[in-house]
């Protein structure tokens, strides 16, 4: 290499050229400096070792002098500074080495160790580089950020499925939607109690009275009975598939009671408008648990258990209660004002019923 101001003259230096992975280094190397440690990280514990001891012509006077050895860092100006074992400070001498905590980018530069003892001198050159790598705590708080991120997101997955049905009923009455405008529908839903015999009172109490009286007067619904809403002189079969076409829903009340023909014919026309030709959905109230049922049809063990609406008795009193909900939920979605006076007359629903014992 050639030197400015010397043109008839070649200077010598020393190199050392240095692999990166991205980056190929050619050092020179001042003076007498003979060595280089090697790329250091920043941000990382590095340690320079003075390793006069490999000389063995003073290997046994250097035994016992480690404390006489010196570091210097050598400035631009050609001069050196001590470097002084301070405590706590970053960079600490500890006898032959010099440590780093941690090594910082403007540590780069050329260092020398000299035993007072011998006058033994030794130079390095330190390359520190950019940590190219995050850091151990911000890996640490970013691993504890994402755990905690996670912990919220599954938490805030499972509560919305658990109260998912307080959930929609609240967007709904937020947004007043109404899924029933411009359908072509006359009803919400058609009421369908597959019952052939009145002994049973608590049945028909809640089947004639209880159900369509809360859902008419209080939740704003138009229910379909077919002994109170198809007039008298027509086919059975061809009013049920005309009441049938103008609900939404299909209401089903199981009972543990043998099926009548007509509610039989009811119950297999809804099912074949509800699963074969989609155009009505069904909402299946078990009022009487399955097993007791003495007759179970067939094409409702088929209907799926998100339909069904369990009726827990006196949990299910309260217009509050999760039965009630879940008949909001799946029924169609329209604006109304629930009728708080109302309400409070239902006596039924309201409170349980008294024993006849203590009235």
């Amino acid at each position: 290499i050639r030197q400015r101001n010397l043109p008839q003259k070649w200077t010598h230096f020393n190199c050392i050229l240095l692999h990166t992975p991205n980056i190929c280094y050619l050092f020179f190397l001042p003076g007498n400096c003979r060595e280089i440690s090697g790329c250091a990280v920043e941000d990382e514990h590095y340690v320079l070792k003075c390793n006069l001891r490999n000389n063995t012509s003073i290997q046994n006077i250097l035994a016992n002098n480690e404390g006489n050895i010196t570091w210097y860092k050598h400035t631009n100006s050609k001069s050196k500074v001590n470097i002084s074992a301070e405590e706590n400070s970053r960079i600490a001498v500890n006898g032959d080495t010099l440590e780093f905590w941690p090594l910082q980018l403007n540590d780069s530069g050329e260092y020398s160790c000299t035993n007072k003892s011998t006058n033994v001198y030794k130079c390095f050159f330190l390359h520190a580089e950019r940590n190219r790598d995050i850091s151990y705590n911000f890996f640490k708080i970013l691993m504890t950020s994402s755990a905690i991120v996670s912990i919220c997101i599954v938490f805030l997955v499972i509560s919305c499925i658990i109260l998912r049905i307080e959930l929609v009923l609240l967007y709904r009455r937020m947004t007043r939607k109404d899924d029933t405008v411009g359908d072509g529908k006359e009803y919400d839903a058609y009421l369908l109690f597959v019952n052939s015999s009145l002994d049973d009172s608590e049945e028909n109490e809640f089947a004639f009275k209880t159900l369509p009286n809360i859902m008419e007067n209080h939740f704003g619904y138009k229910l379909c009975i077919f002994e109170r809403d198809v007039s008298p002189g027509g086919a059975i079969a061809d009013e049920i598939i005309r009441c049938l076409e103008k609900c939404r829903r299909l209401i089903i009340l199981l009972s543990k009671n043998q099926i009548s023909d007509k509610a039989m014919y009811e119950l297999e026309s809804g099912l074949h408008k509800a699963m074969v030709e989609r155009k009505i959905k069904v909402v299946l109230i078990d009022f009487t648990l399955s097993k007791e049922m003495i007759v179970m049809p067939d094409s409702l063990q088929l209907l799926a258990d998100r339909c069904r609406v369990k009726w827990e008795g006196e949990k299910s009193y309260s217009l509050k209660s999760r039965f009630w909900k879940k008949i909001q939920y799946l029924m169609p979605a329209k604006p109304f004002k629930h009728n708080i006076s109302f309400a409070l007359q239902v006596l039924p629903i309201t409170s349980p019923p008294v024993p006849r014992s203590s009235i």
